[in-house]
């Protein structure tokens, strides 16, 4: 018998040469009988008896060695039994047996990148952030934990520092030489964690300068695996992502806060660009370019710095502009329209199917702008004051949107007589919200198309 210990189990291997082959050639058989041996010379029977002896001698010998053999497996039987009592009070206690600890590691891994989605607080430090402290923390659950957690590239896929309401920090001193150093390597090694797979980049370093010297030209290396960029920026922050321009091939959804004139030409090449989210901010005399006629969703949000700065382009104007370039297949959203007396010369066709509008000034103005024959659904709020309503200007621009079948307004003037007005030039209406302008979406009404006709004529 040969004994292999592997992992606190016990392997016995049997092998030929270890099974016990005696045997004695002096064993009877049927034919040993004592005629037999009665027939055999008297030094016969001598041989006979000396060779009996000595087998019987080697059959106490094997008997001998198997019953301490035995003894022993008997032994190392019961002390085996005894720890396997004692691991199973242990399981019970440590709750061993609990599901989280049979995870499957693609199921845990799943588990830790929801963690990693949530966004950071202002009270992280930018360190914490950029390390990704939160996954950090989980990894020290267990030695499994952080070797899931370290070697899982699609966890380290989402870079998000934002330095806001805190003291920035600074790098420009000799004495932080090192720290800028350090920074760097730690971005390094999130990167080459998250192996070659496409990265979520948010980004707001305009209170730190210094920091947005170091991370933005590592990142900017990667942008050929950018797929969503939101990214907040100023004049010197938007200089050094310069070197985007035609470097964004899976680029998808595009979020800018606070942008201006300082980024034309960067993101108008992204062919797989689809969603865009722009804050705009003065000054700005045009619109970003951007691919808008290959846009999927495109929301625009006009500030109050920017609504009231003499700088700008016109909100109609930019409206309208953007409005035409928009495909029949692209949601928009323009939040914060200011309008003013006098709408455009002539109107401008629209081929989208979804509008949402927030605006001040006057709506009618807007309305007579436009030509929207796809329109399917529209949405109006008036944010800060209620919009007060014009029904001719209202079943001028029904007329030549024949498609709405949903129409949303909330924070407007009109009465229920007015409202039937302008609805009588939308046959094709299936659903109508109301609302207050100071409710929440809970307080809204919905009538169906059916309860239509209880609106006086």
């Amino acid at each position: 018998m040969q004994y292999l210990r592997v992992q606190s189990r016990l392997v016995i291997f049997l092998t030929p040469t270890s099974m016990s082959t005696l045997t004695s050639i002096y064993l009877p058989t049927p034919a040993t009988t004592e005629a037999a041996l009665l027939s055999n010379p008297k030094s016969e029977l001598q041989n006979i008896l000396n060779g009996c002896a000595t087998d019987l001698a080697r059959y106490d010998a094997e008997i001998a060695t198997a019953r301490a053999t035995l003894t022993r497996l008997e032994s190392e039987r019961q002390s085996l039994e005894d720890f396997r009592v004692k691991v199973v009070g242990v399981n019970a206690s440590l709750h061993l047996d609990a599901p989280v600890y049979r995870l499957p590691t693609e199921l845990l891994a799943d588990i830790l990148e929801i963690t990693t989605r949530e966004r950071y607080q202002q009270d992280h430090s930018p360190l914490y952030q950029l390390a990704n402290g939160r996954l950090l923390e989980l990894s020290t659950v267990c030695s499994r934990w952080h070797t899931v957690a370290l070697g899982t590239p699609v966890l380290w896929t989402t870079i998000f520092v934002e330095i806001r309401g805190q003291s920035a920090p600074n790098l420009k001193s000799k004495d932080d030489f090192d720290e800028r150093l350090q920074l760097e390597a730690l971005l390094r090694a999130v990167l080459a964690r998250s192996n070659t797979l496409p990265l979520q980049i948010h980004l707001d370093l305009r209170e730190s300068y210094s920091w947005a010297l170091a991370i933005y030209p590592l990142l900017v290396a990667e942008s050929k695996r950018w797929t969503d960029a939101h990214l907040t920026l100023n004049t010197s922050t938007t200089i050094l992502i310069g070197p985007l321009k035609n470097r964004l091939p899976i680029l998808r959804r595009l979020t800018l806060e606070k942008a201006s004139f300082h980024i034309h030409g960067l993101f108008d090449n992204a062919p797989s660009l689809t969603h865009v989210f722009v804050e705009l901010a003065s000054p700005l005399d045009s619109f970003p370019k951007l691919p808008v006629s290959q846009l999927r969703r495109l929301v625009v949000v006009l500030d109050r710095d920017y609504r009231h700065d003499p700088r700008n382009m016109d909100t109609l104007e930019l409206a309208s502009d953007l409005l035409e370039k928009c495909s029949e297949d692209c949601s928009v959203a323009i939040l914060g329209l200011q309008v003013t007396e006098g709408g455009l010369t002539d109107p401008v066709v629209s081929r989208i199917k979804t509008l949402e509008l927030s605006m001040n000034g006057l709506l009618p103005s807007a309305l007579e702008s436009w030509d929207m024959p796809c329109l399917d659904t529209l949405s109006i709020e008036g944010p800060t004051q209620p919009l007060v309503w014009s029904t001719s200007s209202f079943s001028a621009f029904a007329a030549r949107s024949r498609s709405l079948t949903r129409l949303e307004l909330k924070g407007i003037f009109i009465s229920a007589h007015e409202l039937a007005s302008s609805l009588e030039h939308v046959p094709a209406l299936c659903e109508l919200s109301v609302a207050d302008g100071d409710r929440n979406v809970g307080g809204i009404t919905h009538l169906p198309a059916t309860e239509l006709d209880s609106f006086p004529n």
